[in-house]
């Protein structure tokens, strides 16, 4: 701990350092329930359902004619599940359930498109905008868990720094939905 944080522990405030600690590993957890989902047992009927969901995004962002619109449509999508994510405790449980989603939508690709896991996982991961989508909602998911914890610790947590976290963690999302854009128009 550093000299600052045992002031503010007799004061009644959570440290910052516990912030900073929660960080990567729900860096992990995310990318573990995102795994855990991609290889869970799927039927057939619900593989369909969600490839049909899939799809219809996905045309959605295809029908979109400008770039900026585009990049508009993901953002928004990607700052509402955000904005859930923050909320304390409950933000913790949205993720993961997010997460573990995303991996059974990709899944689903896998099942219907006969495509090996490790590929999609493999494409998944080597488009930049992953890595920033999971480094921004594990950055609000510590955040989510940081605020439950002082809300339980009966302790006072910083507003100011978990306001900065989540306008932070949306400005990362607006990167990653720009560089997704230029993916799907110029590299796919």
């Amino acid at each position: 701990m550093s000299i600052g944080n045992e002031e503010r522990e007799k004061r009644g405030v959570l440290s910052n350092y516990l912030r900073f600690k929660l960080m990567p590993i729900t860096f992990m957890i995310f990318i573990v329930a995102f795994i855990a989902g991609l290889y869970s047992p799927l039927s057939r009927d619900d593989a369909i359902a969600l490839a049909q969901g899939l799809n219809e995004y996905t045309e959605d962002i295809t029908n979109i004619p400008t770039f900026s619109g585009k990049t508009y449509y993901i953002f928004m999508h990607n700052a509402q599940i955000c904005i859930l994510m923050f909320f304390p405790i409950a933000g913790f449980f949205i993720s993961l359930y997010s997460a573990y989603f995303s991996g059974l939508a990709l899944n689903s690709m896998h099942l219907l498109r006969n495509i090996g896991r490790l590929i999609l996982l493999r494409q998944m991961f080597l488009a930049p905008s992953t890595w920033l989508e999971i480094f921004s909602y594990s950055m609000v998911m510590a955040e989510s868990l940081f605020t439950g914890i002082g809300m339980i610790l009966r302790k006072r947590t910083d507003f100011l720094y978990s306001f900065l976290t989540l306008i932070l963690s949306e400005s990362i999302l607006l990167l990653s939905a720009t560089i997704e854009v230029y993916y799907i128009i110029h590299v796919r």
